[in-house]
Formats: C-alpha cells, structure tokens, sequence
C-alpha cells in the first residue's frame, strides 16, 4: 500500500469544499497537484490524518483513497516544520536535518539524495504559493 501526499491547487473548474454540482456518489472533483510527493510521504500521511483528526484541518473525501485537507500557505510551512524540523525552511539546515534523520534510520539509506532533491523541489513551490488562498494537502492511499 502507497500513501502519499501532495500540495494541491483548489482552483479547479467544478471543485468545491461543499458539495459541488460535479460531485457523484462516486467521486468529487479533485484539487489539482502542484507539487511533488512530499518526502517522507507516510509519515506526512499519517501527520495530515492526524491534524484533521484533531480538527486543525477540514477536509473533503474525494473518492474511496483520496482526502483533501484545506489548508494556508502558512498551515503547510508549519505543517512541514513538524514533519521535517523546525529548520525546514532554511535550505542548508534543512538538508542537513533530513541527512542526519535519514543516517541514524539508515547509514547505507541510498535515498538520500532523491530526497534532498524532492525536498528543493517543495521548498521552491511553497514560496511560490500565494498568501491568503487556499490549498489543499491532498491524501491518496493506493
């Protein structure tokens, strides 16, 4: 089983966090991914399952494996800073953190540098988000 996370854009055509004309009893329309998984994608999984669990995020069930959590600009740079460290933000600490996280799991862990690249790639489309819109943390268990 794969769990994986994504940010995702809320604007798209039909989509609706309340019901939406387009929605069936199959499926709602889906917040279009904007980035890449998430490193770490189960543990994120499970952190964005919590965080609505515990009523910090709503969500909306998109279809029988897929859950969007809506969220700010600001709530996936804190959301982040918890998975990754507080240092998440700050390119060479971050980097660092996740090689020193992944070396204690794994010394021979060869997936080391696939995840700094996923997470260059994060950091670059969170600043790119805009202020004051939403987004979404979209869930998928496949």
């Amino acid at each position: 089983m794969y769990l994986d996370v994504y940010i995702a854009s809320t604007e798209v055509p039909g989509f609706s966090w309340g019901e939406s004309p387009r929605d069936n009893i199959y499926f709602a329309v889906e917040p279009k991914a904007i980035s890449e998984i998430l490193p770490e994608s189960y543990e994120a999984f499970f952190l964005r399952t919590d965080k609505i669990d515990e009523g910090f995020y709503t969500y909306k069930k998109i279809d029988w494996g897929t859950w969007a959590a809506k969220v700010s600009k600001q709530q996936i740079i804190d959301f982040c800073k918890e998975l990754y460290g507080k240092y998440f933000m700050t390119p060479k600490r971050g980097y660092n953190a996740i090689r020193e996280k992944k070396l204690k799991i794994n010394p021979y862990d060869k997936s080391l540098k696939g995840d700094i690249s996923l997470m260059s790639s994060l950091i670059a489309t969170i600043i790119g988000l805009e202020e004051g819109k939403d987004y979404a943390l979209l869930g998928i268990e496949s």
